[in-house]
């Protein structure tokens, strides 16, 4: 009797788990989350890459942090996906933060020459 209610229990207790992380991988709402505030835009084009099994992309949020409602921050989601294989990881810059990675950049391909 109590294993069928132990049951019945971790299935409740798996799909809401599995529900909430679909939500958040999935909609705008839930990746604000993951970036600590509301994505305002998403910006285009999304830079894609293929090497072998493994793509990964690259997409640039505009974000309004909570509780600094007069500010925006720069969010990079930068996910790499392969067969039965997915990671995400949310990377958030302030605009000061932000400047110094176009700067960096920018200087890492003026020294190619």
């Amino acid at each position: 009797m109590m294993s069928a209610a132990f049951d019945n229990w971790f299935w409740v207790f798996f799909v809401a788990i599995a529900a909430y992380i679909a939500y958040s991988l999935f909609t705008k709402r839930g990746k604000g989350r993951m970036f600590g505030g509301e994505i305002i835009e998403t910006l285009q084009p999304t830079i894609s890459k293929r090497r072998g099994m493994m793509r990964t992309n690259i997409k640039v949020h505009l974000v309004k942090p909570r509780g600094r409602p007069n500010e925006r921050d720069v969010g990079i989601e930068l996910s790499h996906s392969a067969v039965l294989a997915w990671s995400m990881t949310p990377i958030i810059l302030t605009a000061h933060e932000a400047a110094q990675l176009r700067e960096l950049v920018d200087e890492a391909l003026s020294s190619q020459s």
